[in-house]
């Protein structure tokens, strides 16, 4: 069967080609190609019109491409749906399990996610232990999936995050000690772990119960009184509460 003139190669001669594999290939060859020896014959089978059996096959090929494309977009697809329910699935709920994983650890130590330390607690003084309360306070907030963009190992920075300070404290929140506006300095900051129906929080502070960075441990505080205001508790102010975003 030869290809007529004016048909393009497109179109195999799928007789001649079944005929050739039969009597010159091996068999394993012959078995894996027949199916798209077949798949042609069936294309071709049905009209006399070569032009027609070219439009046929082109268009077929067509559709199966337009499939293959769509498979990949599909699985492209969905790394990116995965990554944004993630996010989407924060909460509050988690950065009080990930702090309390990680109560009495020291700023060197194996954190609960497999890592050493708390970003660069155990390193930021020159190789040696920093004062590490906000490294504790930020790395809790990522590891349970918030944004911690614009903090730093300043306790202060926590007082410049997202919409800022306010005076009502909830589980999860920063809450920040003798903050000064004009500096953008604070002197300690820690995570709300709960708010109790007195209007006591408690909460969870890294670099705590020593005044050494090197000894200090991640602690649990309260309950104690969680007004804006002079804490006899802690002997420092309470300057206000800082809600993560995502």
């Amino acid at each position: 069967m030869a290809i007529p003139s004016g048909v393009s190669t497109v179109l195999p001669d799928v007789f001649a080609v079944r005929e050739h594999w039969d009597a010159h290939c091996p068999r394993q060859w012959v078995e894996q190609a027949r199916p798209a020896a077949d798949h042609w014959r069936r294309l071709t089978a049905m009209t006399s019109d070569p032009f027609e059996a070219e439009r046929r096959i082109m268009t077929s090929r067509k559709a199966r491409h337009a499939m293959v494309r769509s498979t990949v977009a599909a699985a492209l697809a969905v790394p990116a749906l995965m990554l944004a329910s993630g996010t989407a699935s924060a909460t509050t709920d988690d950065i009080v399990t990930v702090a309390n994983a990680n109560l009495d650890h020291h700023a060197c130590d194996t954190n609960s996610a497999g890592g050493q330390g708390y970003n660069s607690s155990c390193t930021g003084a020159g190789g040696s232990p920093e004062n590490w309360c906000a490294d504790f306070a930020a790395w809790v907030w990522a590891q349970a999936g918030y944004n911690v963009n614009g903090l730093t190992p300043a306790a202060g920075s926590f007082g410049q995050y997202g919409a800022g300070l306010h005076p009502e404290p909830h589980v999860g929140d920063a809450v920040v000690f003798n903050y000064n506006g004009s500096s953008g300095q604070a002197d300690h900051v820690a995570i709300v772990t709960a708010v109790n129906g007195d209007g006591t929080i408690e909460s969870i502070g890294g670099n705590e119960v020593t005044n050494d960075p090197a000894t200090a441990s991640a602690h649990h505080d309260g309950p104690y009184s969680g007004a804006v205001g002079d804490s006899s508790y802690w002997g420092m102010s309470i300057s206000g509460y800082v809600s993560p975003t995502n």
